[in-house]
């Protein structure tokens, strides 16, 4: 006898005046990899914004591989990345200058923030988006 699994099911918090989840571009990058599944080969040029990593934040089943994020559960569910740091441009924006705090990146970076992926020294191609 087969029993179907539940349905996936979530749970939406809202909170006034209360600081959004901390946004780190290394612990995210560390947890995006974490969240693929077994049998998804993960893009090693793939690259995250600050406004990328507070997508991840609020959707704990989405993951982002290459320029696509995908959900754990239907990875042919596909949300480009441009659509996510469109839409959240906004929303970083306010929510930086209501709690600074919140967002750790590269010091220096220009916006949005970017998480570049390790290349070895050896491997390293001359490019000033690197620098």
């Amino acid at each position: 006898v087969h029993l179907a699994p539940p349905p996936p099911t979530y749970a939406l918090r809202a909170r006034r005046d209360a600081p959004p989840r901390s946004v780190d571009l290394e612990a995210m990058r560390l947890e995006n990899r974490a969240r693929l599944p077994v049998n998804i080969q993960f893009d090693e040029t793939t690259t995250f914004s600050d406004r990328e990593a507070l997508y991840l934040a609020e959707h704990r089943n989405a993951y982002k591989n290459g320029d696509d994020f995908h959900l754990v559960h239907a990875f042919y569910r596909t949300v480009r990345s441009h659509s996510v740091r469109k839409r959240y441009k906004a929303i970083v924006t306010a929510l930086k200058k209501r709690f600074p705090g919140q967002f750790t990146g590269r010091a220096g970076s220009a916006s949005p923030t970017m998480l570049r992926p390790r290349v070895p020294r050896g491997e390293r191609t001359p490019s000033p988006l690197w620098e």
